[in-house]
Order: C-alpha cells, then structure tokens, then sequence
C-alpha cells in the first residue's frame, strides 16, 4: 500500500489525475486544475498528493472521533442502566 502512493508510480498518478479531474491542453502543452496552468508535471503531481494525504488523514481522524464518541455513549448508557438497576 505504502509503495503505491508514491509520486513515482505511473498508476497512483493516473489516479490522481482521473480524481481530481485534471485536464491536458494539446495546444498550450500545460495541465490545468482549478484554474492553475503547469508547465510541468511534478508541481502538479505534489499538490495533489498533498490534498490525497489530507484527504486520507481527515476520514482517519473523522473515523477515531466517531469511534471514541460512540464508545462514550456506549460506556454512559451501560453507567446509567446500572445506577437505575440499584434502585430495583
């Protein structure tokens, strides 16, 4: 998984492009996302590994909160059951 996002891999820069919906001018030779124009690859390729990274460590963090607040609830559920089952 590691060697897979790597910059140098024909494949995870496919990806990337596909994904983030870059587009080729034939007639300028320049890549085009969001309005920027590149001469090159490799500054293109950069930023939009940075925004994958970002993207990836988001819904990691989004998923750990989510999991930790669940447990919490979880965990005042079960308290608050046994208070009330004291009082049977």
């Amino acid at each position: 998984m590691r060697q897979e996002r790597q910059l140098s891999n024909p494949e995870y820069a496919k990806y990337l492009y596909e994904k983030y919906k870059v587009t080729f001018s034939m007639s300028e030779l320049q890549f085009t996302f969001n309005g920027q124009q590149f001469a090159r690859a490799e500054p293109l390729m950069k930023i939009l590994h940075r925004y994958e990274s970002t993207e990836f460590n988001l819904n990691t963090y989004v998923l750990l909160l989510f999991l930790t607040l669940l447990c919490l609830v979880t965990y005042a559920v079960y308290s608050i059951d046994q208070y009330l089952q004291a009082f049977r």
